[in-house]
């Protein structure tokens, strides 16, 4: 191990020709690296490396782990916590940014109502597609859009509306509690990358149609899931059951291909089948 004398060993510091440095005036420190640009940057010109690896050689059921912590004076709702990012140059070699994860405090209400979302987003088509991982049982009307990838807030559909593939995004609200009626929306036909998710705002028997779209996708409820293969009579109407619907339960339609509508969805009751005729 090396010390460099040519540094003023009192702020900045080098070990090993690279192996670590510190950048005192800037406040960086760099392993594999002179001239880190981050807080802590890990830099290796050797395949498959760098390689950061966070052992714990404890026998019992706890690990070790990789903390984001996002302590603010004021803490708001759909705030991000922290992020992965995955960067790479393009064939113009622009740094872009081509997937990422990062996690977002949907309700920071104090109480039973924290809430918290995880998102996933990948770049396609130069522009960026999210799937979103939350806790659907703890959404409400007001809240179910937030930090999901969608549009927020989210709007109550009217009766007899027709989407086009410019609303790709949308959260929609199927009924309120002001209006509780039921109400039918039409979609489109499908565009790739176009998406939708449909809310339920007050449990009645609400229809999401699709025309002669079909669709294939499975939506999941307490005791198993409704599944659409494409074929007979599932293929171009969902039908919520007013009796077996309930306040926040949730419908996402999104067609990857631009062929057909892929259907995934959830809700928080045990409901029958024919809860959901498609």
């Amino acid at each position: 191990m090396g010390f460099n004398p040519g540094k003023d060993n009192l702020t900045d510091l080098e070990v090993d020709d690279g192996t670590l440095s510190v950048d005192q005036a800037n406040n960086r420190v760099g392993i594999g690296t002179t001239s880190p640009g981050h807080a802590l940057e890990v830099e290796s010109s050797e395949a498959s490396k760098p390689v950061v690896n966070i052992k714990n050689t404890h026998d019992g059921t706890t690990a070790g782990s990789l903390r984001f912590t996002k302590d603010g004076a004021t803490p708001a709702d759909d705030e991000t916590l922290g992020a992965i990012d995955f960067y790479g140059e393009d064939s113009g070699a622009a740094s872009t940014q081509y997937a990422s994860i990062d996690a977002v405090s949907a309700d920071v209400t104090a109480g039973s109502t924290e809430q918290g979302t995880l998102n996933f987003k990948v770049r396609s088509a130069n522009a960026v597609d999210t799937v979103a991982i939350a806790n659907p049982e703890s959404q409400t009307a007001n809240t179910f859009c937030g930090g999901f990838g969608y549009k927020k807030p989210g709007t109550a559909a009217v009766d007899g509306t027709t989407l086009t593939a410019a609303m790709s995004g949308a959260c929609i609200g199927l009924g309120s509690p002001a209006a509780q009626s039921a109400v039918t929306v039409t979609l489109p036909s499908p565009s790739k990358g176009v998406q939708y998710r449909f809310f339920v705002g007050w449990p009645v028997a609400h229809v999401i149609k699709a025309g002669a779209n079909i669709m294939y996708g499975t939506i999941q409820r307490s005791g198993g899931v409704v599944l659409f293969t494409g074929s007979g009579d599932d293929h171009g109407k969902i039908t919520l059951n007013g009796s077996g619907g309930k306040l926040g339960d949730f419908i996402d339609i999104f067609s990857p291909d631009g062929t057909i509508w892929h259907v995934h969805g959830y809700t928080t009751t045990a409901v029958t089948p024919a809860a959901f005729d498609a």
